[in-house]
């Protein structure tokens, strides 16, 4: 990467924001040899720790990494081995170290090493946020519950005290209270009820009402609520929890004591919303009309909504409705999709005009959203129609500068003639230029800054989330290092939006100073398994930029996900899909959850949906979302005489999201991750400045 030709393009990506990556070298600036940066501790040997370590930082790095690595797959021995004197030599993390080795003589089965290292750590770290995890081992329980209560060692050590213990059911009661999210814990809850139901306080049952809530086990926890007090919460969660397990008749009257009892709370808004999906229109519409009379932030979708259920019986009130949105929130992102399907109606009707000057409006409002973006790219679309050349390329040019990251923009460079990549975008040779980037993060503690700049994204992140035990409110430095440290420690998903969700943040001086970082882009548009995909990808033929972008799209890059309907995978495969790829490309074995073999197959189904349509790689993608004989009655019903006109009529709302989703992430791809869009962007820099 030439960080020169970087920074100059991504300040025009970020409207003068990013600069180019700066991969800090291991443990710069955080006194990895020395005790600059140190964890409290006591009784130490203070001339062991100022001793000049006799490995190099490399050494000391892998030996650790090798360790953790050992651990995970079982091989204690091993682990033991690569950990032996490393405190001495990275005293700064000598409590991670010393945690790793105590799991390690776990597993090894050796009891007494392992204890005498957790009390190693308590005497030497006592205020280690690794310190439960010692009193765990030593089998300090009560110590656990009363000092450290919600602290991830001490949910493991309650679930297997409970176990062993059934009959104590104030375990159960912790678990319930402060670790309800704990993995299997519906059956010890279920066994607690069995036993004591007609003797459990309303304590009791406020704490299992709540785990079963954070369960998704809503049958049982309709039928806990019912016995808790009744606050707006409880009774909107006993509401829905019947709701969601379809006993409507059961669900209505709770609904309705809530709307009565707490009118205007959040969850009698909520759970307005909630209940007009499942009324007829009538009720439904009075109950969305409820919310958008309200000076709430749900006001604007209840009338995008409202609108909606009137197109399928009443055009006149669904006109009305979107004008009142459009009137009342024209800032809104329900307003902007209200004001698209205006102007899209007013230009079918022939209406131009009047299309233009609602679409130019709106856009003027919310320029960098979405919406804007859709409604100024049209804007100009409809110009053109109209012979006014001039006004097109104003509109063009406007989209690139204030929505550059959209799918419209790059629509909109397309339009303008800048070789970015049209429909055609999944074949074109790209020349790729991935430079995975560490930095220090703006909100972790010395000790994560060395585990994550070590590359042991796994410890990095768990120490992270032991040391931030908290229920105050995230600051954004906070959410932007939790998302880097997750999405890097395979929270993949969760990690990626994360950090997507705070560009939807109001402007903010440190949203800003975020987005000039490289792992910041890195994170919004990873590239996990780079030398799989990129393989896979080139083997049938397929832009792997084109191909990072689906699978950002399908999977967040989360390889052992499943959707609710059986896909599976990076590329989210079907499982019968994957049995007729196996049979085309002549592979007999083969786990859709293994990213190179899921890769594979989906870089293949990609390749097939293009060749059914003729390289066209917007039906090829549409394909492989909707179904390849959905494309075909498409194709048949819009025609393709304008391939934008046919992605805005497709009809299934998810397919038309998606191949925008898609594109519009290869638009991304292709500026961060291509030589070829280096140029590029480095050229729309200079043409649209900020």
């Amino acid at each position: 990467m030439k960080h020169s030709t970087r920074r100059k393009r991504m300040s025009w990506w970020v409207s003068g924001c990013v600069a180019g990556a700066i991969a800090m070298s291991l443990g710069a600036g955080f006194g990895l040899w020395t005790r600059s940066t140190p964890v409290v501790a006591r009784g130490v040997d203070k001339e062991a720790i100022a001793a000049k370590p006799t490995l190099s930082q490399e050494e000391v790095g892998r030996r650790l990494r090798t360790a953790y690595r050992a651990l995970e797959a079982g091989r204690a021995a091993e682990s033991i081995e690569a950990l032996d004197g490393l405190e001495d030599q990275w005293p700064a993390i000598a409590d991670q170290i010393l945690m790793m080795r105590g799991l390690a003589f776990e597993k090894a089965l050796s009891p007494v090493s392992a204890e005498r290292t957790w009390q190693t750590l308590l005497d030497e770290y006592p205020d280690s946020s690794l310190a439960p995890r010692a009193l765990m081992g030593i089998g300090q329980l009560d110590t656990l519950r009363s000092r450290h209560p919600k602290h991830p060692a001490t949910a493991l050590a309650l679930k297997r005290a409970a176990k062993s213990r059934p009959t104590e059911y104030v375990l159960h009661y912790d678990l319930a209270l402060n670790h309800p999210q704990t993995k299997d814990l519906t059956p010890l809850l279920k066994s607690w009820v069995d036993a004591r139901q007609t003797n459990l306080t309303r304590d009791e049952w406020q704490a299992i009402a709540d785990a079963y809530w954070q369960q998704k086990e809503y049958g049982k926890a309709s039928r806990a609520y019912a016995n808790t007090p009744p606050t707006s919460q409880n009774l909107y969660r006993w509401a829905r929890s019947h709701h969601i397990s379809d006993e409507l008749d059961r669900a209505d009257p709770i609904f309705a004591r809530l709307f009565s009892e707490f009118p205007n709370s959040e969850d009698a808004i909520r759970g307005r919303l909630r209940l007009a999906l499942t009324s007829s229109n009538s009720t439904a519409l009075s109950l969305l009309r409820q919310v958008a009379n309200l000076d709430h932030e749900d006001a604007p979708g209840a009338l995008l909504r409202m609108s909606k259920i009137y197109d399928r019986f009443d055009g006149g009130s669904a006109r009305t409705t979107r004008d009142e949105l459009i009137r009342r929130f024209p800032t809104s992102e329900s307003a902007g999709k209200a004001a698209w399907t205006s102007a899209w109606n007013l230009a079918k009707a022939g209406q131009l005009n009047s299309a233009i000057a609602l679409a130019e409006r709106i856009a003027d409002l919310q320029p960098s959203t979405e919406a804007g973006a859709q409604l100024r790219y049209w804007a100009g679309k409809w110009r053109d129609r109209l012979g006014d050349s001039a006004g097109a390329i104003a509109n063009y040019r406007k989209t690139l500068q204030d929505a550059h990251r959209t799918y419209y923009a790059w629509r909109a460079a397309e339009r303008l003639g800048y070789p970015v990549g049209d429909f055609g975008a999944g074949r074109i040779p790209v020349t790729l230029t991935y430079t995975p980037s560490l930095q220090e993060l703006p909100s972790a503690s010395a000790t994560v800054q060395i585990l994550h700049l070590a590359d042991l994204p796994e410890l990095a992140w768990q120490r992270h989330q032991w040391e931030t035990l908290s229920t105050t409110e995230p600051t954004l430095a906070e959410e932007f290092t939790a998302g880097v440290l997750r999405n890097r420690a395979d929270e993949r998903l969760k990690g990626i939006n994360q950090v997507t969700n705070l560009l939807y943040e109001p402007s903010d001086p440190d949203i800003e100073t975020f987005k000039q970082r490289a792992d910041f882009w890195q994170t919004v548009f990873p590239m996990h398994h780079f030398k799989m995909l990129d393989d896979s990808a080139r083997q049938f033929g397929i832009n792997p930029l084109l191909m990072a972008g689906l699978i950002r799209q399908e999977s967040r890059f989360e390889p052992e996900i499943a959707s609710y309907v059986g896909a599976l995978g990076l590329t989210q495969v079907m499982p019968e899909t994957g049995q007729w790829i196996s049979g085309q490309i002549g592979q007999g074995q083969y786990d859709l959850k293994n990213p190179a073999d899921n890769l594979r197959f989906g870089s293949f189904y990609l390749d097939y949906t293009h060749r059914r349509n003729a390289e066209n790689s917007m039906l090829a993608v549409a394909g492989y979302n909707g179904g390849p004989h959905n494309v075909d009655k498409w194709v048949q019903r819009y025609g393709l005489a304008d391939l934008d006109v046919f992605v805005e009529s497709i009809p299934f709302p998810e397919t038309r999201k998606y191949v925008k989703a898609v594109f519009g992430n290869y638009w991304n791809y292709f500026q961060l991750y291509s030589a070829e869009g280096d140029a590029i962007a480095e050229e729309l820099g200079t043409q649209f400045p900020s």
